[in-house]
């Protein structure tokens, strides 16, 4: 039930945050390993400070944009998910090259001193009502929109991935269960997300300071290969976007300046406030 909730806000979004700011694309894996090592927390943070300093237009920005996307590229619901199960295949076969490759990961993971935060943890005790409440606003949105959805899910379960599901199934889902929700919920919403993200953004902040480089330096030790292998994979993926969505970076530039004009900047900013150098 809560992937339903973000499967299309986090495609859409991840699409328009690439877009608008393309730097993480285009960097190498040294430059990206040294980033996260020089800003421990660096994810949670800029995710938790862009919803203090952006607020609630962020959201309208990102439903404002699956609207404009899908009026540019006709059939954009379809293609995006025929890309992602695409992509799904693709990592499938990087991690049939390497088959220790999920027991090294659990190995990083099981070594660590202290674990993350759990998101259930963290919401059983500060929010204890707040996923039974979203959980039953889907679920009547579910039951009124989409009553044929949970068993079509139950007979694509493992055929493909969520998010694909939900773009060719329910592409308007997320942003009805939005809009289902009363203030409140959207408040408390709010509130959980800004608080789990400073205890995530808190915990890396007393991990060793060189984890990734370490990480790193240990993943291309044991793998010889795979950041090239990695490489290919990532660019065989940029391709497939630029041939199914040609022009993708202009259509997301001109709705966020179109339709929340000055949205960009504010981002842009929040991040030099916070993270100086990072969006250069």
């Amino acid at each position: 039930m809560r992937k339903w909730m973000i499967g299309t806000a986090l495609v859409v979004g991840c699409m328009g945050l690439s877009q608008a700011f393309p730097g993480p694309e285009t960097r190498s894996p040294q430059t990206l390993v040294k980033l996260a090592d020089k800003n421990p927390g660096l994810i949670p943070g800029l995710a938790r400070h862009l919803l203090e300093d952006v607020g609630d237009e962020g959201l309208q920005a990102l439903l404002d944009l699956h609207t404009d996307l899908r009026a540019h590229y006709p059939n954009f619901d379809r293609d995006l998910a025929g890309l992602l199960q695409e992509g799904r295949q693709r990592r499938q076969e990087f991690r049939g090259r390497y088959p220790r490759l999920r027991s090294w990961f659990l190995g990083r993971l099981e070594s660590r001193t202290e674990q993350p935060p759990s998101p259930r943890a963290y919401l059983s005790q500060h929010h204890p009502k707040l996923l039974l409440g979203l959980a039953l606003s889907a679920s009547r949105l579910i039951d009124e929109k989409y009553p044929e959805l949970p068993a079509r899910w139950r007979e694509q379960r493992g055929k493909e991935g969520f998010a694909s599901f939900m773009l060719e199934n329910a592409p308007d889902g997320f942003a009805q269960f939005v809009q289902s929700l009363s203030p409140e919920q959207r408040q408390e919403v709010r509130a959980a997300l800004l608080g789990y993200l400073k205890e995530r953004e808190a915990w890396a902040q007393r991990q060793p300071a060189d984890r990734f480089a370490r990480g790193y330096q240990d993943l291309q030790t044991q793998f010889p290969g795979i950041t090239e292998s990695w490489a290919e994979v990532r660019d065989q993926s940029y391709q497939a976007r630029q041939q199914r969505f040609p022009g993708l970076r202009e259509v997301v530039l001109s709705s966020l300046n179109t339709r929340h004009p000055g949205l960009i900047e504010k981002a842009r900013q929040s991040a030099e406030k916070h993270y100086p150098g990072l969006v250069n």
